[in-house]
């Protein structure tokens, strides 16, 4: 019988883990060098490696083991399996140290064996750069697995910059399925020791160089000479278009917007064979009358898809304008695309502009306008005249302050902010399920708020 590894709540989801720094367990202690490597068969299970808490709301929705079945190399190798039919994400990931002292960037080049038991599962593999202030980059691919119970090698590479100390190396599940894992290796190269870019590898990073510096946000204070400089270094032995993605990647972390990325061909057309939606908006009654409305996560989809999204939600707060109380639920809301989600609940937000892009220019696009009419990238989303009247909360998995209430606000505690002469709570859940006596209670709760028209004396309690 082999050990199964269950994941542990709480960490961090596998987006959050991707965009935040988290405290993670040493897999090397080696010595750090510009030539260390990571090299896992598994053969002694999962030592040395941290396994990730579970997106979404089930802890147990994946399995994590080692597996002795037709392995590619030696005895074992780790597998991920669901356990739903709906799971989310399941994630491992290694360290690799670094330490590069003669301040130029290197390049991390990860190579995995990977299996799955049916066509067109996701087996995710992911590489993250850390430095003193937390994530410098990451990249990750999930592209579908081309056959059923099928070795199939894949690949990636990450650019390093001088100021790193640690490469993260991660493998995983994408949604339903089973997937095996062997002989993960990653390596930190030297770009100096290989010869200069072909010519048809340098013109197209001189290519997206240029279409960066036309658009970057702060081009006008940005070294560009030591950009091209950096990306060309990182791209020397590069001998097709794709082997300058490292460099590419690297170039748009130095932007300093923190917003730019890059997405090759590959991933794009995995992406969009999937739905962006995590799942449909949807609303329901707690036995106080209170509605509960559920805002889940949106990747970046088509626009007639994010109007969909928009529409939808609105539809859902009109239908809960006669109740006495509303809980916007955020706990299995990962992030994504946020315009969608604003234009969505833009009614409960006031009479203003609660969002908008602003240009390198100084020129200002609205993208969501007051509580009649909201602009999603060049459509409205329209929805009956008159003011969403129940007294909102908004229900978040994890702690920390939600900006646009109070940030003031912590874990576990509900703070009411008066809104255009209504109240707004927050509700930040320590846990990721709530269940339904705790919602109806809070439900009474704003009942009797609204019974009392108490909706705009601001105050603070603790919710138990």
């Amino acid at each position: 019988m082999h050990p199964v590894y269950r994941s542990r709540p709480p960490f961090s989801r596998w987006l959050a883990l991707t965009l935040g720094a988290l405290p993670l367990a040493a897999a090397y202690s080696q010595p750090a060098s510009q030539t260390c490597v990571v090299r896992a068969g598994f053969e002694q299970g999962l030592d040395g490696w941290t396994i990730g808490e579970v997106s979404g709301v089930t802890p147990d929705a994946y399995l994590v083991t080692r597996t002795s079945d037709g392995v590619w190399a030696g005895r074992h190798a780790v597998r991920f399996a669901s356990t739903t039919a709906n799971p989310g994400y399941q994630t491992a990931w290694t360290e690799l140290p670094v330490v590069i002292e003669d301040g130029l960037p290197r390049v991390v080049r990860l190579r995995v064996q990977a299996r799955t038991e049916h066509a067109n599962e996701l087996p995710a593999i992911w590489l993250r750069v850390d430095g003193p202030d937390g994530m410098l980059a990451v990249q990750t691919s999930f592209t579908p697995s081309p056959a059923a119970a099928t070795w199939h090698s894949r690949e990636m590479s990450i650019a390093v910059p001088p100021s790193a100390h640690t490469v993260l190396v991660g493998v995983g599940l994408v949604g339903a399925g089973r997937a095996d894992f062997d002989e993960v290796e990653a390596t930190l190269h030297d770009p100096a020791d290989l010869p200069p870019p072909t010519a048809v590898a340098a013109d197209y990073l001189d290519h997206a160089l240029d279409r960066m510096q036309a658009a970057a946000l702060h081009r006008a204070v940005l070294d560009w000479e030591h950009i091209r400089d950096s990306a060309h270094h990182l791209a020397r032995g590069g001998t097709v278009p794709a082997d300058t993605h490292a460099a590419i990647g690297y170039a748009l972390a130095q932007l300093q917007d923190g917003h730019s990325s890059f997405i090759p061909a590959s991933a794009r057309q995995a992406s969009n064979r999937f739905s962006p939606w995590s799942g449909a908006p949807s609303g329901r009654s707690l036995p106080s009358g209170v509605h509960v409305i559920e805002v889940p996560a949106l990747t970046s989809g088509t626009p007639e898809e994010n109007l969909e999204y928009a529409t939808h939600l609105r539809a859902l707060l009109e239908a809960a304008a006669a109740a006495p109380g509303l809980v916007i639920d955020l706990r299995n809301n990962t992030g994504g695309n946020m315009w969608p989600m604003l234009a969505g609940v833009a009614p409960l937000l006031g009479q203003r502009t609660v969002g908008g892009i602003r240009s390198a220019r100084g020129a200002a696009h609205t993208v969501v306008r007051d509580r009649q009419r909201s602009r999603l990238r060049g459509c409205c989303v329209h929805h009956a005249p008159g003011v969403i009247a129940p007294p909102v909360v908004g229900v978040r998995a994890g702690g920390g302050a939600h900006r646009a209430a109070d940030r003031q606000c912590r874990r576990g505690r509900a703070v009411r902010v008066p809104r255009s002469g209504r109240a707004a709570h927050l509700w930040p859940a320590d846990r990721r399920s709530v269940n339904r006596q705790r919602l109806d209670r809070v439900g009474r709760r704003l009942a009797a708020v609204a019974h009392h028209r108490r909706l705009c004396r601001p105050h603070r309690h603790a919710v138990r």
